[in-house]
């Protein structure tokens, strides 16, 4: 659901011309790869200038779509395997309480979701993603940090389930404003610190701060133990990559670059290009040079391009 880099041209013979074939190639491995890492499904969405022809009708694109599909059919022929240390829980019924658009609620769909992932996206770690009300159904032993993301309303089910199991010795957990502080019919700060443990103020985050400028030393982000509180999402790529290397972590590659793994295979996509390091599980690592524009694919056991 990304429009490709098409310029409308007034003429009914030639739809569209493309202006920026590497940037879409980059994108459809990108968005593809976000997908098949997690183990999902997707289908290329397809609305063209005036829906007079599909956004993918370039032969240029279309043999991309080709060449892709070919290699990751064979990683699909594979069990599955999921790669991610890193876990972000978030919840769709907090909207009944917060509001849905961005006119009557800045904070919890554009920062603390969409913003908020898309840093973290860069901090270097293997990402995955859940909603809350699965959280329960997913071995949590393998990961290394649990970011709760938007979960300001919780259960006193699900409260005393992330007090006793997924707070836990050998994993840190993100808590991101103040969770839980809503159950469904009232709202305590009593929820908040049963739920995490500490002794949170109601001016620590019910009323929240405004997100930070870049470059800005994010507000109201503390470490207590293995609980971490932000009390102003979105935080900056570069604090996910503190909190997650403090934890343990496995970082793939340094740089802010945008990753995905999981299902066999990494991706590291990059806008700006330039040198970085990636290293691997297994140990190897070696230095690599990125175009701009660009999204390289490599074997997460191997480490072959």
């Amino acid at each position: 659901d990304q429009t490709p880099s098409w310029k409308w041209l007034n003429n009914v013979d030639t739809a569209f011309a493309l202006t920026d074939l590497e940037a879409d190639y980059a994108i459809i491995r990108r968005n593809v790869l976000e997908s098949f890492t997690r183990g999902a499904g997707l289908w290329y969405y397809d609305f063209g200038p005036s829906n007079q022809t599909g956004w993918w009708a370039d032969t240029r694109l279309m043999a991309e779509i080709k060449r892709l599909q070919a290699l990751l059919e064979r990683y699909h022929q594979r069990d599955y395997k999921p790669a991610g240390d890193v876990l972000f829980v978030f919840d769709t019924d907090v909207y009944y309480y917060t509001g849905t658009i961005q006119g009557t609620d800045p904070l919890t769909d554009p920062l603390a979701v969409n913003r908020t992932l898309g840093e973290a996206w860069r901090a270097g770690a293997a990402i995955e993603t859940i909603h809350l009300k699965d959280l329960e159904t997913i071995d949590l032993a393998r990961f290394k940090v649990v970011v709760f993301a938007n979960t300001w309303l919780l259960s006193a089910a699900q409260r005393r389930f992330i007090r006793e199991r997924v707070i836990a010795p050998g994993r840190h957990v993100v808590f991101q404003g103040v969770p839980g502080y809503h159950d469904g019919k009232s709202m305590s700060i009593e929820y908040s610190r049963e739920v995490t443990g500490l002794q949170l103020q109601p001016a620590d985050g019910l009323a929240f701060r405004p997100a930070f400028r870049v470059g800005e030393q994010p507000p109201g982000l503390t470490q207590h133990g293995s609980v971490w509180f932000a009390s102003a999402p979105p935080l900056p790529w570069a604090e996910w990559r503190r909190i997650f290397q403090v934890a343990g972590a496995h970082l793939y590659v340094d740089g802010g670059e945008v990753l995905h793994a999981g299902g066999g295979l990494l991706l590291i996509h990059t806008k700006d290009g330039g040198q970085r390091r990636v290293s691997f599980r297994s140990g190897k690592a070696f230095d690599v040079t990125l175009p701009p524009k660009a999204s390289w694919l490599f074997d997460l056991e191997s480490g072959e391009r």
